[in-house]
């Protein structure tokens, strides 16, 4: 065999044997983590540990367990683990791992299988038994029609849905104590690393808890999000409902020319859940006057917020619209964060004392002239706008902040009505391989950057670890506070969003550091086939982001 040159962590130049696993090379470099490497990242793109280098020149940087890739790794490792531990209890292997709930994933098992405490504890038992085995998670390569085959005799017949509509010829999976199946990016190279998880009966599944990544020796007591799952429920309902609970089943749909009645059907239950919070407003105009809306980034808030107002009109209500991006500070008084940047995100960044006094006065009945904060020169203009409301008119407010009981703690709470906004995807690649929510709204942004706001690609991907450490912070604790949660998802929107996402992020290149994190995305999108946004209406969610 050839020798060849690799550079590990932009630091250690190694000559090593061609067809040397990341395996064997990884473990010179162990000591130098405080936790197990889980993965690599090899010329921009995540490998498993049993990938073989076999090229000069290879750039190398390992992953480890406290990193957020390693964890999102971690956790999708667990799932196979279910999986293992379903077959030698011979339970039926029939679940769908559907989402996220916090630091846990919600999975559906098979009808017949009685979630009692006792098959709880006998499920742990066994999936720690497997732990304590430390046995290799083997990483396959086939032939897509092979795959095809082997995924048939496993009853994995979403699976093949799934794959065969991939271009490459060969496909991927995964192999330990006997159970086979296909994951769209790596898992962890042993089942010992999986030492710290729990198992909860939750609904009508379970929860597979894991660690945070920044503490990934220990459980953090779980926080139940009711009102979330509520929404994920809807969402997976909804799915069921037009047949399409995965990308397996809506590749389908495109082929067969179906998928007219998936957009039309997506938008009809957008437009009934948005009617049905118009008349809610309506039936209680008198005292729900203040009507709050917050979401993560790329949610759709504008959208929803403009069809909220047609519906209130439709009512016979004459809603007012109050930004708080009005009512920031002066740039001599916006806070600063650690580094010295001005922190935009922060509450404080907020004339709180302005906002509440013109909010009394205007539920008050009285005209108030309201302020327009100029970005350019960072202060604030008077520009002869101004709000009056009618007796019984409610006032729209949108903003990261809304839910956050500062913002407006002068208005009494029986005055006001909180609506979350996000995209809560209600459908996974296949059974076993969930599309997070944050990659939905990530690929919405991509494309919405590149349309309105002059960014490419990579600046979007560089600046999405701020804006979700400040979703972490000043939206998702307040989550649970809404009165109602709207869902902004559509089924069939991943099938628009990839013409357009894949040549942005086909324009990162190798030697930037947000080629990784495209690379995953364009993975992600190659499952799924694409179709015209001709058909999709002029009021749809979608259409803030595609234009």
């Amino acid at each position: 065999m050839n020798n060849i040159t690799v550079l590990i962590n932009k630091t250690f130049t190694r000559t090593i044997t061609s067809q040397t696993s990341l395996l064997e090379l990884s473990q010179e470099f162990s000591s130098s983590f405080s936790t197990p490497i889980v993965a690599a990242i090899v010329n921009g793109e995540e490998k498993s540990l049993h990938f073989k280098l076999d090229t000069d020149q290879t750039a190398i940087s390992f992953l480890e367990l406290q990193t957020p890739i390693g964890m999102r790794i971690y956790s999708r490792s667990l799932i196979m683990l279910l999986q293992i531990a379903l077959k030698q209890l011979k339970y039926n292997l029939n679940f769908s791992a559907k989402h996220n709930l916090g630091d846990a994933i919600y999975c559906e098992l098979a009808p017949e299988i009685e979630i009692t405490a006792n098959f709880i504890a006998q499920l742990k038992e066994k999936m720690l038994e497997i732990v304590a085995s430390n046995t290799a998670i083997e990483y396959n390569r086939m032939p897509k029609q092979k795959a095809c085959d082997l995924f048939h005799k496993l009853n994995l017949e979403k699976n093949i849905g799934l794959i065969k509509y991939l271009k490459q010829d060969e496909i991927t999976y995964y192999s330990c104590l006997g159970i086979s199946n296909y994951f769209f990016s790596p898992l962890v190279p042993f089942t010992g690393i999986l030492k710290i998880f729990d198992v909860l009966a939750y609904r009508q599944g379970i929860l597979i808890r894991y660690p945070k990544y920044h503490a990934p020796t220990v459980l953090q007591p779980y926080k139940n999000q009711t009102k979330l799952a509520d929404i994920f429920e809807e969402a997976s309902n909804w799915a069921k409902l037009i047949e399409c609970d995965t990308v397996s089943d809506l590749n389908n749909k495109v082929v067969s020319q179906e998928f007219n009645d998936i957009i039309s059907i997506s938008e009809a239950l957008h437009e009934k859940k948005i009617a049905e919070i118009a008349d809610k407003i309506k039936s209680d105009s008198l005292h729900k006057r203040l009507i709050l809306i917050a979401g993560p980034s790329s949610s759709g808030k504008t959208t929803f917020t403009k069809r909220l107002n047609i519906h209130l009109r439709v009512n016979g209500l004459k809603p007012a619209n109050l930004s708080i991006d009005d009512y920031f500070l002066s740039r001599s008084h916006t806070p600063r964060k650690s580094n010295g940047d001005y922190d935009f995100e922060s509450i404080h960044a907020i004339d709180l004392k302005l906002f509440n006094e013109h909010l009394c006065r205007i539920l008050r009945g009285e005209r108030v002239k309201i302020p327009t904060f100029n970005f350019v020169s960072g202060c604030t203009e008077y520009r002869g706008n101004s709000i009056q409301l009618e007796p019984g008119q409610p006032i729209l407010v949108e903003g990261i902040h809304a839910l956050n009981e500062q913002l407006t703690a002068s208005i009494a709470a029986e005055y006001k009505l909180k609506i979350y906004v996000s995209a809560i995807t209600g459908i996974s690649l296949d059974p076993y391989n969930r599309i997070r929510t944050t990659d939905c709204r990530l690929l919405r942004r991509i494309v919405r950057d590149s349309q309105f706001r002059a960014h490419d690609a990579r600046e979007t991907l560089r600046l999405w670890p701020s804006v979700r450490a400040g979703e972490e912070e000043n939206i998702f604790p307040y989550q649970e506070d809404a009165d109602i949660m709207f869902n902004t998802s559509l089924l069939y929107e991943l099938l628009v969003i990839k013409q357009y996402a894949t040549e942005l992020l086909n324009q990162v290149t190798s030697e930037q550091d947000e080629y990784s994190e495209a690379r995953r995305l364009l993975n992600l999108l190659n499952h799924v086939l694409e179709i015209d946004k001709f058909n999709i209406p002029d009021n749809s969610i979608l259409k803030e982001f595609i234009g």
